[in-house]
């Protein structure tokens, strides 16, 4: 949010957001806490304090009717040459269902003779790789609802391990598919987590697009959220990029990953090979192509409802001059 006309910052600036579906209105937000801001001369997209950010309600069904209208400061409480221009809309927004696909997780105790490293030896640690930690990073960028019931543990004891990974990957990877294909129903995808990292590199898809991968569970570095949402992609179907946000910035709605919810233009696409947790996020390309893949259609079988918290930013006005919708 941006002002003109004045040496200084204004401060105690805020909004309101209408939302309408169909034309009717479905409700009226004011924006996330702390709900006021000081509004810079020169704002900063990577500053979460620079913008008004809504969480959209969780009931918005899906449709292409759906319009936003904003209004800047609402009860007049800020003085301007012109009072007029404070409204903006985006109108016409489809939201359309998308659902949660089964992520099923095993455990891997990992008991090689020839590994160089012990303590990369057994399980790994439960709390790592349980919903609502080893799914964080997925459920931070990936446009589907928040059903963490949809990523558990799989019907069966941890796997055993007894090959060096570095030369059986392949191997093992083919074993994850042979016991995913056992479960009933068979799920979309499964995913094996290793104690610390005994792999030369972060983790391994089988294929892309394909329905089996392997990662790490390494805090420190810290690397093992990230590269579960990394061969995630993978089986989506990509490849490798070398792309950074920039020039957008990402935003982790809830602060899933502790790093705050800004995520800046200098961080790298989650496609990006050989990163760690805190240098990735996802970009607008990576992005879209999650939301249009078949891997999260909406099957007729899952209600109508968009994810949990749909979420907008909107960045205006300049006080004294226009406003500016994005």
């Amino acid at each position: 949010m941006e002002v003109t006309g004045t040496a200084t910052p204004v401060a105690g600036v805020t909004a309101f957001l209408s939302v309408y579906e169909d034309g009717v209105l479905h409700s009226i937000l004011g924006p996330d806490l702390p709900g006021f801001i000081t509004a810079p001369l020169t704002p900063d997209p990577d500053v979460e304090g620079h913008s008004l950010n809504f969480t959209l309600p969780i009931d918005l069904e899906e449709g292409s009717d759906v319009d936003l209208v904003v209004n800047i400061d609402p009860l007049n409480s800020i003085a301007e040459t012109d009072e007029g221009n404070n409204t903006g809309s985006l109108n016409d927004l489809v939201f359309e269902c998308r659902e949660t696909p089964e992520i099923v997780y095993t455990a891997i105790n990992y008991t090689a003779a020839a590994e160089p490293d012990p303590s990369t030896l057994g399980l790994p640690d439960p709390d790592l790789i349980a919903a609502g930690n080893g799914d964080d990073f997925v459920f931070g960028i990936y446009p589907f609802p928040d059903d963490r019931s949809q990523y558990h543990a799989g019907p069966f004891p941890p796997l055993n391990w007894n090959q060096d990974v570095d030369t059986s990957y392949t191997d093992l990877l083919n074993f994850l598919e042979d016991c995913r294909q056992v479960i009933n129903p068979v799920p979309k995808f499964l995913y094996g987590w290793f104690r610390e990292n005994p792999f030369f590199g972060n983790g391994v898809a089988i294929s892309a697009p394909g329905n089996v991968g392997f990662g790490n569970t390494q805090t420190s570095p810290d690397r093992y959220q990230r590269t579960f949402a990394h061969e995630l992609g993978h089986l989506f179907g990509l490849f490798h990029n070398s792309r950074d946000l920039a020039p957008d910035t990402g935003w982790d709605v809830e602060n899933l990953l502790g790093l705050g919810k800004v995520m800046p233009g200098t961080k790298f696409d989650i496609m990006r090979g050989g990163l760690l947790t805190p240098e990735a996020w996802v970009d607008d390309i990576t992005y879209e192509f999650f939301l249009d893949s078949e891997c999260i259609d909406c099957t007729g079988d899952t209600g109508d409802f968009i994810s949990e918290a749909p979420w907008v930013t909107l960045a205006f006005p300049r006080f004294g001059g226009e406003t500016i919708l994005n």
